[in-house]
Order: structure tokens, then sequence, then C-alpha cells
């Protein structure tokens, strides 16, 4: 479970970026994250995803992550069963940084596989 780019309007990849994480938790490829205090954290408002897994790396650390932007469809699983689920229904990341959660304004939903934890929902970026 995680959040993956799906597809890319202009056909291209987003490129890396590398930074230093804040240590101690366990990173997964597709972990949202973002940057505080000059490290990259866990976050329920991410504005990269990690593309690297690691049990508990030290502070500092550098790896390898991909921005999180508009102009890419994003696939991520449900954190929990969500009955109704529609095309166009607004989403937010999830505590854990790898699934979303029904509710949040961060998202649109443009497609999805079900409506149950777990099930895929592929996403787009709102705003700008």
């Amino acid at each position: 479970m995680a959040i993956l780019p799906y597809s890319f309007d202009n056909g291209q990849p987003m490129p890396w970026e590398y930074y230093p994480v804040a240590g101690g938790e366990d990173l997964y490829v597709g972990l949202g994250m973002a940057i505080n205090d000059g490290q990259l954290e866990r976050s329920a408002t991410p504005t990269f995803i990690s593309m690297r897994e690691e049990a508990a790396p030290a502070a500092g650390t550098i790896i390898p992550v991909m921005r999180l932007t508009e102009g890419v469809v994003y696939e991520i699983p449900l954190e929990s069963d969500c009955d109704g689920l529609q095309i166009g229904t607004c989403v937010g990341i999830a505590d854990n940084g790898l699934t979303i959660a029904v509710g949040g304004e961060m998202m649109e939903i443009i497609g999805f596989d079900g409506e149950q934890a777990g099930d895929l929902c592929r996403c787009r970026i709102i705003g700008g």
C-alpha cells in the first residue's frame, strides 16, 4: 500500500530529488513525506513520496523522493471501506502517509477499483 505514480500527462516521469530524512521511522516506496525543519518526515499533507525502502534510517540520511504534482495520476489504496464512493470525490492522505482517507481536499478521485479498504483509487492533485 502506497502512493504511486500511475500515469504522467506528458509521458515523462518526474525526476527524483534528494533530501535528508528526520530518521527513526521505517521508509517505504510511495510513503507520503513533507519537509519539516529541513528534513523529510511522514506526512498526511505530503509534497513528496519516498522512492526508497529502509528500516529506520539514521537522521540526515539522504534519500530519493518524487515530488507530488499536477499532471500526474497517482494510484493509492483506500484506508477504510467507503460505501458510495464516486468519481469526483475529494480525498486526503491518511496519517499513515500510505493510503487515502475520504473527506480531505488534496486530491480528486478520477477512477477506482472498489470501495473496500485496500482497493485502489486513481487520483489527481487538486488546484495549483
